[in-house]
């Protein structure tokens, strides 16, 4: 019966330092292919399959995402994009967020994202430029 248990207890042990390393190895966050859209030439650009745009007017930054981020999570994407040496990005100054397909604002002036991946600015000048990229955290569909 002790040879049973110690077994069992090893094959348990076993489990659960394989189940802890497998954990650590899931990342908490991506945030990757960012590519910046610096042409302020039309009303209507596209996602094109990103879940992630960061939009910039004079001094305002709007951080898109189709989901809604926790605290926390904001938190580290605007640390992680602020680390990532993309031109334009090293110093946020506590960006709006926004999120869904919905209508927001970016200052005074609308966009609206379509389930489609539209984007439809107001006018013209509503940004000067912005990246698209994609975001994915472990707990992405838990709101705190």
């Amino acid at each position: 019966m002790k040879k049973i248990i110690s077994v069992v207890l090893a094959a348990v042990m076993v489990c659960a330092m394989s189940a802890f390393a497998f954990a650590a190895d899931i990342p908490d966050m991506y945030l990757g292919q960012l590519n910046r859209v610096p042409e302020c030439d039309s009303t209507t650009k596209y996602l094109e399959g990103y879940n992630l745009a960061i939009f910039k007017k004079g001094n305002t930054f709007v951080i898109w995402t189709d989901v809604e981020l926790s605290f926390k999570n904001q938190a580290k994407l605007v640390d992680a994009i602020e680390a990532g040496g993309y031109p334009g990005l090293n110093n946020l100054r506590n960006p709006e967020f926004a999120f869904g397909f919905d209508t927001f604002k970016i200052g005074a002036r609308d966009v609206t994202i379509s389930i489609e991946g539209v984007i439809q600015f107001e006018n013209k000048p509503t940004w000067s430029w912005f990246y698209r990229g994609v975001c994915w955290f472990s707990d992405q569909y838990i709101v705190e």
